[in-house]
């Protein structure tokens, strides 16, 4: 399900070789987008997952095709751009953090996530613009 201030909807994304259909539905109606994605592409779903994978050296930088799949606006395919900026010390609630800062920009907007310097690269910190999400415990 995809939530937005305005609606609810439920979302299915089918991926071809070279497309991703999409069918939203409510209460009230059925959207379907249909879009032509190119041969290396993730969906958005997977950012911070995909992030955590990347080659954490500062200055660091690279870009991939995000499939906007299930956007409560419309499906479209955007590049994102990640830049990390270095080794950085965070509080959260959860303690103090030494993370790697990664920068992610795309269609005009900035992201920020921070992750862990061991191992596990836990996310610690992400910050999206509307929205701050911090760690709260570490089990």
């Amino acid at each position: 399900m995809t939530t937005d201030p305005d609606f609810e909807r439920d979302c299915l994304a089918t991926y071809g070789d070279a497309s991703v259909k999409v069918v939203q539905t409510d209460e009230d109606d059925e959207h379907t987008d249909e879009v032509s994605v190119p041969n290396t592409h993730y969906d958005s779903w997977t950012d911070l997952f995909l992030w955590r994978t990347i080659d954490f050296a500062e200055g660091y930088e690279s870009r991939y095709a995000d499939v906007l799949s299930c956007n409560p606006r419309e499906s479209e395919v955007i590049t994102m751009v990640l830049e990390v900026k270095g080794v950085e010390q965070v509080a959260v609630p959860a303690g103090s953090f030494e993370v790697w800062h990664l920068k992610v920009t795309s269609g005009g907007t900035t992201q920020d996530a921070w992750y862990s310097t061991d191992d596990s690269r836990v996310l610690v910190k992400y910050d999206n613009g509307p929205q701050l999400f911090e760690l709260t415990a570490v089990e």
